[in-house]
């Protein structure tokens, strides 16, 4: 009887001991903005007898996006060791709509609040949007309430649409006339708009950030 009660004393302390994959984290010593999580299970059913000294080795450290530590335990009669692979996530600020959004939608600040939300340090796909909020940029999609926007979700709201009668201001030394024509494809700011002139000839114009059609980059 007393036999069996040691052995139940023993198996209690042996689960109370913190297990192979925590070890490892505590020895990686995360801080309050960066979650672990172990990549699969840790096979530990076999320990080593006697009294146990650990060891831990940092292979790849916190500032991977996917940390990895050798876990070691020595007993009596030998020596066991793993390797313990996390997933490693960040805790960031995101904005997330704060109603459902129709497809088309301007994004502005009104339409977002900001919350903290746990991403992966190495996303997969498309990143997070990161602004601007400020209608000049709208949604590919419809996206439901307390949603992060991805940046693949967003294009840029055009300046003209194809077929669109614009106006090319041209500003020359000594120089200074405006030219019409229609736009052969859709404006958006930072790209070349490619336009047919009255006249019949095409040329090449670029939107300033006042919305202004000129026939060159600004500098």
């Amino acid at each position: 009887m007393k036999s069996l009660i040691f052995m139940l004393l023993a198996a209690v302390a042996l689960a109370a001991e913190p297990g192979v994959s925590e070890r490892a984290r505590v020895y990686l010593a995360p801080p309050a903005d960066v979650k672990l999580t172990p990549r699969g299970s840790v096979a530990e059913a076999t320990m080593p007898n006697g009294p146990l000294v650990w060891k831990c080795t940092s292979l790849v450290g916190l500032d991977g996006p996917n940390p990895r530590v050798r876990v070691e335990v020595a007993g009596q009669d030998g020596k066991r060791s793993w390797v313990v692979a996390f997933d490693k996530q960040v805790l960031t600020s995101q904005k997330v709509c704060v109603h459902p959004l129709a497809a088309g939608t301007l994004l502005r600040e009104e339409d977002f609040s900001t919350v903290q939300v746990w991403v992966p340090a190495n996303p997969v796909g498309s990143p997070a949007w990161q602004g601007p909020y400020d209608g000049r940029y709208r949604l590919r999609r419809a996206v439901p309430t307390q949603t992060p926007l991805l940046a693949a979700w967003i294009e840029p709201v055009p300046y003209c649409e194809a077929g669109c009668q614009v106006n090319i201001q041209v500003e020359q030394p000594g120089l200074s006339l405006t030219l019409s024509g229609k736009a052969l494809e859709r404006g958006y700011p930072d790209r070349p708009l490619r336009v047919r002139l009255d006249n019949g000839s095409t040329m090449q114009a670029w939107y300033d950030k006042e919305g202004h059609l000129r026939d060159r980059r600004d500098p």
